[in-house]
């Protein structure tokens, strides 16, 4: 079938209601009432006990599209002929008149099952929402797969998957200097990590005084390869030194020095390929706070150093430019990353991206995870990284 006549069967069968089965993966139940295509007037959630609360997550980011919601209970998400009676009799009040479409891609199995049998008696439409490839799989009537819209955005995304954004600042913007020096940093990946190392100490300990100067040590005062990136960093009036201190303009120059860099690489690499289309959305230090009434404090809040939203799936990416050590290890960074999976459902995927090299131990650990990771020397094709971890399965 064309695009052409894939969008006439989709015009056709866009349905005013639409039933969902909601279960723990809640993209595949937004995409298409967020799709201008297939968005109906009305929503009908097929909701079990324990799926109560992620219904709300959903009907809050619906009814903001301006969509009714309305929430059918069933009693047991396993029981196959109980759900199938319930729909029936939901079905049997609608009338003939009655546009309705199925969207038979979340619940249990059972309640899958049972809800297209009771669809198939009712002769409505049922369809299947392939993410991976971002199309409608119609089921019942045989039509070709219908492209949908991508246009979900993380705001949305995230809320219907139970967590909230606190705040969400501008993308990092560098002067052209800045640029240059971070290229420079990127292309000589080895011989400025001690240097770099010392750089960072400073910033950080800055951060954790409140303030933007600290006195220099004689040690690193008399240290010529130290000194030659200050002087870098310096000519890109990221920091200046001034009378045996080292100071930093602003709160975004210090930042830029203790590792911010790093991000500032990753996220206008990835600002390229959004300008490109290859990517739906794209965050940094994204601060997001849970839902579930059952966190709270720290617990239900994080951070995320980049996040991107492509083909409906959520990436998260951690920057690290510390030393990395059998003391000082990467775990604690690898186990962020996959705790912050839970943020999109069981499909998001984890990257650490590491100016320094990661220890045999926490490489193994990233890939039992399947935390991907750029380490080192790899960085400098880390845009070719990006591009392929975005329109990968995952492996």
């Amino acid at each position: 079938m064309t695009s052409h006549a894939q969008s006439i069967g989709a015009a056709h069968h866009r349905a005013d209601v639409q039933v969902c089965l909601v279960s723990a993966q809640a993209t595949p139940n937004l995409t298409p009432l967020l799709d201008p295509a297939f968005a109906p007037r009305r929503v009908v959630l097929l909701v079990s006990t324990d799926m109560r609360e992620r219904a709300a997550w959903l009907a809050d980011v619906v009814r903001q599209r301006g969509i009714a919601v309305e929430q059918v209970d069933i009693a047991d998400a396993w029981d196959m002929p109980g759900v199938c009676d319930r729909l029936v009799a939901w079905l049997d009040k609608q009338g003939d008149a009655c546009s309705v479409a199925l969207n038979v891609t979340g619940g249990t199995k059972p309640m899958a099952m049972a809800a297209q049998q009771a669809f198939a008696m009712a002769d409505k439409p049922v369809f299947y929402v392939h993410q991976g490839r971002d199309e409608l799989l119609w089921l019942t009537p045989r039509l070709a797969p219908t492209r949908m819209a991508n246009r979900l955005t993380l705001e949305p995304y995230l809320h219907a998957h139970g967590w909230q954004v606190m705040e969400r600042p501008a993308l990092l913007k560098s002067s052209d200097a800045m640029r240059r020096l971070t290229d420079e940093l990127v292309l000589q990946v080895g011989s400025l990590e001690l240097a770099l190392g010392r750089l960072n100490w400073y910033a950080q300990e800055c951060q954790k005084l409140g303030r933007l100067e600290i006195d220099l040590g004689d040690r690193d005062h008399k240290n010529p390869g130290f000194m030659a990136l200050i002087d870098k960093f310096a000519a890109a009036r990221a920091c200046a030194l001034l009378g045996g201190k080292l100071r930093f303009p602003n709160e975004a120059s210090r930042f830029y020095c203790n590792g911010g860099w790093l991000e500032h690489h990753v996220a206008g690499l990835l600002d390229g390929l959004r300008l490109q289309g290859k990517i739906q959305d794209l965050a940094v230090n994204l601060k997001v706070r849970s839902l579930n009434n059952r966190l709270s404090g720290n617990a239900g809040s994080n951070e995320l150093d980049v996040a991107v939203l492509a083909h409906n799936r959520l990436h998260i990416i951690e920057c690290k430019t510390r030393i990395f050590g059998e003391r000082d290890s990467a775990a604690p960074a690898v186990y962020k990353l996959d705790a912050l999976t839970v943020l999109g459902g069981l499909n998001t995927l984890g990257m650490l991206v590491s100016y320094r090299s990661l220890i045999d131990g926490d490489r193994q650990r990233a890939r039992d995870l399947r935390i991907r990771t750029v380490v080192g020397s790899a960085i400098a094709n880390l845009g070719q990284e990006l591009q392929r971890w975005i329109t990968s399965d995952g492996a």
